[in-house]
């Protein structure tokens, strides 16, 4: 699914009439969803162009398996050529981002990067990957992620990179509980990267 520069939103009700219409219309923080959304065997939600667009989630349960969710801005070959980073706003009861999925908030120049707003109760990411990467003075991506449960596995990432000379972004981890976890092998260790700033409060 692509809309270059503008939005996708996704919203999973169980039954008709469970979710307002107004609140659909305003992209409302308070809008309680308990459908599920699964984006899998390969797929893409993508809003990048010159500009990054916005992706808009509210399900009970979310399940990224082995697809790509790219709110990037395009590696343009013009060097004059700027866009900023788009922003995922993704809320659910269940999060789950497996299967050498990834989430993708790069931006180029002096943009700043993509913002990530992830909130849920258990939140799980095995053999998968969240970026956000900034190349030329542009800061790197913003990421917040409130969670009772973050589970990390299988050399699982959260990172944010700089390629230039701006700040590389930061990343807000708020959990109750922690558990990152790898294999005995280099190649699949899990990790929480942050250059510039990086916060991790266990409640």
């Amino acid at each position: 699914m692509d809309a270059g520069e503008g939005g996708i939103n996704l919203v999973a009700a169980k039954r008709v009439g469970s979710v307002p219409v107004q609140d659909l219309k305003n992209n409302s923080k308070n809008l309680k969803a308990e459908g599920n959304v699964e984006v899998k065997d390969q797929s893409t939600l993508n809003t990048g162009w010159f500009n990054g667009g916005t992706v808009y989630i509210r399900s009970g349960r979310f399940v990224l398996d082995n697809s790509t969710l790219d709110v990037s801005t395009l590696a343009l070959p013009l060097q004059d050529m700027e866009g900023a980073g788009g922003s995922i706003d993704l809320n659910a009861q269940e999060i789950e981002v497996r299967n050498s999925a990834d989430m993708n908030l790069a931006s180029r120049n002096s943009k700043e990067g993509g913002r990530l707003i992830l909130e849920s109760s258990t939140f799980s990411i095995d053999k998968a990957a969240i970026n956000g990467s900034s190349s030329g003075s542009g800061k790197g991506a913003n990421m917040q992620i409130k969670t009772d449960e973050l589970i990390m596995s299988n050399g699982a990432n959260i990172q944010l990179q700089s390629y230039g000379n701006g700040q590389g972004g930061s990343l807000d981890v708020d959990a109750q509980f922690v558990e990152i976890k790898g294999s005995r092998s280099e190649e699949h260790t899990s990790e929480l990267q942050s250059p510039d700033h990086l916060v991790c409060r266990l409640l």
